[in-house]
């Protein structure tokens, strides 16, 4: 067993997190985005690399409010919640430690089966281990996401414990360890002991997506901009009246009436040049916006499935296998975490600070099924004479073998008689009974000729094949060998389709009969 580390400290049943901090952040929001220019999101982006962590404003607005990467974003913390989760025991324990691990399971599952999470802004929102999961998901974004610890030991002896996430602009990281800002617009925060806070890592993908984010959002206000001016086309009216006069003013009252962004009003006598407004623009402006709602998805799901492999079946399975290592690899981000800063502390609490850690939280990631493989797996054993257990080929394909007594599908493993020629044939046809018409074939002595016959028989109807086979091992010249073996290939098909059998199917009759009857061995089979 590797050595465990040192004692965290003592856990605490009290918040560190005031009211008064709590309510000075909900007072100093604004809105990050308004304004937002390159030039100031370099500003943020460099003081976050020193340690600053205000820009987690920034990236909790633009995910907000990009629709393309709400949905990736959400997608990828929602796959690891939605996880179904275990306490597992440690592989290869010595057996007079099982014991010991067991009751380690036990505390665990009843540990996270009691756990609450809540966020310190939104205290309505409010759940168990999914919303914790999820909660600890927004590392993948921001390379942080952070808890406080609310310990609860219950009178029972019993432990549970509450996980309040914090806005990341709760914490700065200028020591190289995040510290806790206990006001607003604090530089220098305080430490923070294991066993009182869950810090989780990850990625850091909104360094990446706001940067993508600015640069989709300078070409998407010039459409819009070029959509106000000239997307609604200017009004041309003529008419005969003076300009100034009564019916002139009419005219430009009747015009304005139309609302549209712009008229001109002109009399005969006056001469105007169309001015035309060309609209391939919108393409740029298009394939700009698009191209950064792409980098997004690739950024958060490995990969763009809507536009990068539309219809294209190895694309889109290159992009499941991507989106599949993700959820892995998260899912044992996650645990692991959860392993060295809850698991730990909850069984030092009930079995004391020396205790070796025999059982873990585990979130259980699903194989993908490739059914259409396995078929082509399990077909090839069956042609190579394997033998497979029915059990696990039915669990393995989720399916429950029939009762005696249910109604089924299809015959099931109904016999089949093989067709066979001649006066055997007739007889059995001719009989009630099959295993009566081959009782009399039971004697071993006829077991062995039918064998040595069907050996004779194939022997016999395949020499047509062995004389072509020795026909062109004979042959010197390699690239004329190369040729009828070529031509061989392309015959042999139509050879044993057209093959008489005449001979082997009699001999495979008798040795049928005599088999069933007699119950050949597995050797003899």
């Amino acid at each position: 067993m590797d050595p465990l580390p040192p004692a965290p400290g003592p856990i605490s049943s009290t918040s560190q997190i005031s009211v008064g901090r709590i309510t000075q952040a909900m007072q100093a929001r604004f809105n990050p985005i308004s304004g937002l220019t390159p030039e100031l999101l370099a500003q943020q982006l460099e003081e976050y690399r020193v340690g600053g962590l205000r820009v987690a404003k920034l990236w909790d607005a633009i995910e907000e409010r990009w629709p393309i990467l709400k949905s990736v974003a959400s997608k990828r913390k929602k796959s690891v919640s939605r996880l179904p989760w275990d306490v597992l025991i440690r592989e290869e324990i010595p057996e007079e430690m099982a014991k010991q691990a067991a009751a380690q399971r036990d505390v665990l599952k009843r540990f996270y089966s009691r756990i609450r999470a809540t966020h310190v802004l939104n205290q309505n929102e409010r759940g168990g281990v999914a919303l914790l999961l999820r909660q600890m998901m927004n590392a993948v974004g921001q390379r942080h996401s952070v808890h406080e610890i609310v310990w609860q030991p219950r009178k029972d002896g019993s432990l549970a414990a509450e996980f309040r996430h914090c806005p990341l602009w709760f914490f700065e990281n200028r020591s190289g360890a995040l510290r806790f800002l206990p006001q607003e617009g604090a530089i220098t925060g305080n430490p923070m002991p294991a066993t009182q806070w869950l810090v989780t890592c990850g990625d850091g993908l909104m360094e990446a997506s706001s940067v993508a984010y600015i640069y989709r959002d300078l070409p998407l206000k010039d459409w819009m901009a070029f959509s106000e001016k000239y997307g609604i086309p200017f009004l041309h009216g003529k008419t005969t009246a003076q300009p100034g006069s009564a019916e002139w003013t009419a005219a430009e009252e009747a015009l304005s009436e139309f609302g549209s962004d712009g008229a001109l009003l002109t009399s005969p006598d006056v001469s105007v040049d169309a001015l035309t407004v060309s609209v391939s623009g919108e393409a740029t402006y298009k394939a700009l916006i698009d191209l950064h709602d792409r980098y997004a998805s690739i950024l958060w799901r490995g990969g763009d499935l809507s536009t990068q492999s539309a219809g294209q079946s190895v694309g889109a399975s290159l992009q499941s296998e991507e989106t599949d290592t993700l959820l892995a690899d998260d899912a044992m981000t996650l645990s692991e975490t959860l392993n060295e800063n809850v698991d730990l502390t909850v069984l030092r609490w009930f079995f004391g600070p020396d205790v070796e850690p025999l059982a873990y939280f585990q979130l259980q990631v699903p194989q993908r099924k490739n059914i259409d493989q396995d078929i082509k797996v399990d077909q090839f054993l069956l042609s190579r004479g394997v033998r497979l257990s029915v059990d696990d080929v039915m669990e393995r394909y989720g399916r429950t073998p029939a009762d005696e007594d249910d109604d089924v599908l299809g015959t099931g493993s109904a016999p089949v008689v093989p067709t066979m020629p001649g006066q055997l044939a007739s007889e059995i046809a001719g009989t009630g009974d099959v295993l009566d018409a081959l009782e009399n074939e039971s004697d071993p002595r006829l077991v062995q000729e039918s064998l040595s016959e069907v050996a004779a028989a194939l022997a016999g109807e395949l020499a047509p094949l062995r004389a072509r086979l020795e026909m062109i091992a004979a042959e010197p010249n390699f690239t004329r060998q190369m040729e009828l073996i070529a031509e061989l290939r392309a015959e042999l098909p139509q050879m044993l389709k057209t093959a008489p059998g005449g001979r082997v199917q009699l001999a495979f009759s008798k040795l049928f009969g005599s088999g069933v009857v007699s119950g050949l061995t597995a050797a003899a089979a």
